[in-house]
Formats: C-alpha cells, structure tokens, sequence
C-alpha cells in the first residue's frame, strides 16, 4: 500500500484500536461504576469500536490482495462496497457518540439539543446516500461475471475513483461534524458561575475535539490527493485514525472524572504528590537560603570595600 509496507500497516492500525479500545473499557467502567448507568454513547461507542475493527480488518484483507501477485478483481470490488458501509457507519456512531453526550450534558438548552440532532440526522442521510451510491458505482461487475478481465478492471477503477468522491462528500460532513462538536460546549462553559481555573480544565477537556478536526482535515485532503487510488494508503489509513481519534475524544470526560475521582484520592497518588510537593518545597528553601546567603555575603562584602575605602582615602589627601 503506497510506501508503507503491510504489516507497518498491521502494526500501526492494531496500536491505534488496541489503545482506543482500552479508553472505552475504562469509560464504561467508569460510567457503570459511578452513574451505575449504561449511557447511550457509551452504546455507539462500543458500536464505533465494532465498526471500526471489522473496517480495519477489511482494509487489511484488501491490502493484502492488493499486493498479491493474482488479485481478484471481483474480491477487490466486494471488498471495496463492504469497506465503504464499515467506514460510514464507524465514522457516524463516533461522532454521534460525543453528541448525545453533549445532549446528556448540557441537554436543559434548547439550542443545544436541536442542534446536536439535526446534525446527526442531517449526517446520517448523507452518509446513507454516499455508501448507497458507492455501492451501486462497484456493484455492476460483480452483478455481470460475464465481462471479461480487461473490462473488469476498467469497472474496478471506475468503482475506485466514484467510491472515492462519496469517501469526499463523508469527510466534508464529517469535519462540519467535528466543527459542531468543537463550537457546542464552549458558551455554555464560558457561562458557567465557576473558578477561572475550573472553567480552563473544562475548556481544556472538550478542546480536545481539536484533535478531531485536525484528523478529519488530514484525511479529506489524502482523499482528494489519491484520486481514488486504493493503493494510496494514507487515504485510508486517515479514516480509521480519524475515527479511532473521535471515539478517544469521547472517552475524555469519563478519564477525566475517573482521574479525579479515583487516581487523585488514592494513596499511592497521595504519597507521590507528598513526595513530590517535600522535595520541590526543600529544593526551594535550599535555594532560598542560598540566594540570601549570598546577597548578604555580597553586602558584606561591599561593606567592607566602602569602609577601606573611606579608611585610606585620608592617607591619599
């Protein structure tokens, strides 16, 4: 696949959902454990993992066959409309899952909620449409096995470059998804009677959809770059990251509660920051005592260089 080599491929894919997939086991627990509640975006977010691995998994099964010495063309195309219905729906469920926990928390505004659902419809059907028209541009030859060789891999490169413009159309949607996502809390934080410091670790926490944004860009723009080459990797390689970015996103507010609730109130914790705070309040002490030994050393110093000055100073009259 382009210049990465399949199991770079295999090695960074598995990192990324082994690591995604552990920021929803501790969410989960979290929320259960806390709320004692099963949340609804905790639901799409074990969907989008399931997606998001079998996506995975059909992207590497076509890379191996794209490598392979006898490709199928009709594997490829099969392939390719199956690859097309995962990403969809792996890339809906992980941004729909940050917007219903955006209605759980901040529901009681009005504008909130009706806009949270009118994106995720509105994306839906979009999404819907693309993966229908993607899959009728790929279907033909595999509904006709009669073309020949020749004439099927012209079918396939067809399917390539029209599948390639609904992947288009999906990353546009799914960046004004992420914009959503970014702009929705912000007013309501900012409206908050909190601390400053508060309202800036709560900024920070839903800031990270940043990191949402940012991918979708990236991989919009080797969407558009390829051309609908399938084996120009980093076009595919950039929805899986995308998505796995969006589900980690959405973990965010359940780690930082876990955080707070669990790692800062626990002893080993406690005892560090003991530690730490002793020896950085030591080190500090140390260091004051220091300056001021040498501050007064240096006054002492120039004490002494008036006095002899004003002793002799009589002498050389």
């Amino acid at each position: 696949m382009g210049s990465m080599s399949t199991e770079a491929f295999l090695a960074l894919g598995v990192t990324l959902i082994t690591l995604t997939a552990l920021l929803v086991i501790v969410r989960i627990v979290f929320n259960t454990h806390k709320a004692h509640l099963f949340f609804l975006e905790d639901g799409l977010a074990v969907a989008a993992l399931c997606f998001l691995i079998t996506k995975f998994t059909l992207l590497y099964a076509s890379a191996l066959e794209a490598a392979s010495s006898k490709i199928s063309s009709l594997k490829t195309l099969q392939l390719e409309v199956a690859f097309h219905f995962m990403g969809a729906a792996a890339m809906w469920t992980s941004k729909a899952s940050i917007l219903v926990l955006l209605i759980r928390l901040f529901g009681t505004k009005k504008w909130l909620r009706t806009t949270s659902f009118i994106a995720m419809f509105t994306s839906l059907v979009v999404f819907i449409v693309c993966v229908i028209l993607a899959a009728l541009a790929c279907s033909q030859p595999i509904r006709t096995r009669w073309h020949s060789e020749a004439e099927t891999r012209f079918l396939v490169s067809a399917c390539f470059s029209r599948a390639n413009v609904t992947s288009i159309v999906r990353g546009g949607v799914a960046i004004a998804l992420d914009l959503v996502i970014l702009i929705l809390p912000l007013p309501i934080i900012y409206e908050l009677d909190l601390p400053p410091s508060r309202k800036i670790g709560l900024f920070l926490v839903f800031s990270v959809g940043l990191f949402v944004l940012a991918t979708g860009i990236a991989s919009l723009y080797f969407k558009i770059s390829s051309e609908g080459f399938s084996t120009d990797w980093p076009s595919r390689i950039g929805t899986t990251i995308d998505c796995s970015i969006a589900i980690m996103v959405g973990c965010v507010p359940a780690l930082y509660g876990a955080w707070h609730t669990y790692v800062e109130k626990s002893s080993p914790f406690s005892k560090v920051r003991s530690v730490f705070s002793s020896f950085s309040s030591s080190v500090w002490h140390k260091f004051h005592l220091e300056s001021g030994s040498h501050s007064r050393s240096h006054q002492s110093n120039g004490s002494s260089q008036q006095h002899t000055i004003h002793i002799y100073k009589p002498d050389t009259v």
